[in-house]
């Protein structure tokens, strides 16, 4: 059962962010610097949901009802609770993200794989000297992101990946780098 928000109501959201972490090693005979990358971090997501009146619109309903079918209860007994943390371990949130244009046409889609709810914000504070548009905060935390171009398809198609027998390579070793190619302005040769 789809309980998303409706798909213009998303008033923003925050693109997936890549983030390479890097280690500075200092020679301490030479003084010779070098910096390695050690690992990289798909950094947490949030989305932004206009809350509207409509009851068949309303995020503040929606989420809720989404909560409660994967078994959140006001009252947590230590069953309940087992079933809401087997229902978010056993991927019953999944999320995508289309990015529109003008005219509601998709341009780009970004999958996020294995995500999990990390905060619900139902809209803060009230503030009824405000004329301020209710919103409702996703934070999702996730492994990773897969891209789409939805205008050159063509250009989806995705070279195989760095691993080794323990599955995905996250450091190489000094002067050997995890991307294949070289860089360049223009991008990767």
């Amino acid at each position: 059962m789809d309980f998303g928000p409706k798909p213009f109501l998303i008033s923003n959201f925050t693109k997936p962010i890549f983030r390479f972490d890097n280690e500075t090693l200092i020679n301490n005979f030479t003084s010779q610097t070098e910096i390695i990358t050690k690992n990289y971090v798909w950094e947490d997501t949030t989305l932004s949901v206009i809350d509207v009146q409509n009851v068949n619109a309303n995020a503040s309903n929606s989420v809720y009802r989404w909560l409660r079918s994967i078994g959140y209860e006001s009252v947590q007994t230590l069953t309940q609770l087992s079933k809401l943390f087997s229902n978010l371990d056993n991927n019953k949130f999944s999320l995508k993200l289309e990015h529109i244009d003008s005219d509601g046409k998709p341009l780009e889609r970004w999958t996020f794989i294995d995500p999990q709810v990390a905060s619900i914000d139902f809209g803060g504070e009230l503030n009824y000297d405000s004329e301020d548009v209710m919103k409702l905060n996703i934070g999702v935390t996730y492994v990773a992101a897969d891209y789409e171009n939805l205008q050159l398809p063509s250009i989806n198609k995705t070279p195989g990946t760095a691993r080794s027998a323990g599955g995905p390579q996250t450091s190489a070793p000094v002067g050997q780098s995890l991307i294949p190619g070289t860089f360049s302005p223009g991008g990767i040769i």
